[in-house]
């Protein structure tokens, strides 16, 4: 009678044992999807960050600050983009 009621309670124990395994490997997946999801939006933010920068440095958001509209032709006036060293004479 001893015997099987040591049986049934190390069946038991090993029934626990599972489930707490099981239960750990869930909440270790969870919380390496939680890191990750961290980890993203940590360089989401950097790049915002960046980016609003670069506006405020005077970037349009679309190429660097130091980038003119047209390269080559920032001298010749008239084209879309490029304003001219001088303002038109009126006739």
């Amino acid at each position: 009678m001893y015997k099987q009621a040591g049986e049934k309670d190390a069946g038991l124990l090993q029934q626990l044992s599972l489930r707490q395994e099981d239960m750990d490997g869930r909440v270790l997946q969870a919380l390496q999807q939680a890191l990750s999801a961290i980890v993203q939006a940590q360089q989401l933010l950097q790049q915002d960050v960046a980016y609003h920068r670069q506006l405020r440095t005077g970037g349009d958001g679309c190429r660097p600050a130091d980038c003119t509209p047209f390269p080559g032709v920032e001298d010749k006036s008239g084209l879309p983009g490029v304003s001219p060293k001088t303002p038109p004479e009126l006739q």
